[in-house]
């Protein structure tokens, strides 16, 4: 009868046991639950980080292509800017070269201007005083009657009294001048 006690002890017991094994295992259920809950939820997370990690390195893409396509643009630029600044030197030199040459010419005619009032002057002075030679020198170089003709008219344009600086003297010098050269050639 000693067991049979233990039995019964043990079967009072066993009611409560297994009420207390179907607490556990609701339990372990409700945990297995949250668990799986939890699992999903962080799955979710997961895939959430992924596409956010995917628009990240798309936009970090984008960013770097439109920064090496800046580069590309200031680098074009700066040599576009070296070029242009290449070419406004070589305009200003060439400017520069131009006022040179413009000085020397400017610095030339004047010395022709007061050899030639240097010529005038001796044209003007008393005509005792002149000589063929001095006379020659308006038809000096002329070899042949073309050049003879267009002298003579270059001459007259010059000495005309109607210009500001003409001369009815130096006219009928020229013209003496000339006939007597034109029965030469």
């Amino acid at each position: 009868m000693d067991i049979a006690k233990d039995i019964v002890i043990t079967a009072d017991n066993l009611a409560s046991i297994k009420f207390w094994i179907m607490q556990e295992m609701q339990k372990l259920e409700d945990e297995r639950d949250e668990l799986e809950t939890e699992q999903i939820e962080l799955e979710l997370k997961k895939d959430k980080f992924a596409a956010e990690k995917r628009r990240y390195d798309e936009e970090r893409l984008k960013l770097e292509a439109a920064l090496k396509k800046r580069e590309a643009s200031a680098d074009l630029e700066k040599k576009s800017l070296a070029y242009q600044k290449n070419l406004m030197e070589r305009k200003l030199a060439i400017l520069e070269n131009g006022f040179d040459e413009l000085n020397r010419d400017k610095q030339s005619l004047e010395r022709e201007k007061e050899e030639f009032n240097v010529l005038k002057a001796n044209l003007y002075a008393d005509t005792s005083k002149r000589t063929h030679d001095d006379v020659g020198l308006l038809f000096h170089g002329v070899d042949n009657i073309l050049a003879l003709k267009k002298r003579y008219r270059d001459l007259l344009k010059i000495f005309h009294p109607d210009n500001l600086d003409g001369d009815n003297e130096a006219v009928q010098i020229i013209n003496e001048e000339y006939a007597m050269l034109k029965e030469y050639y």
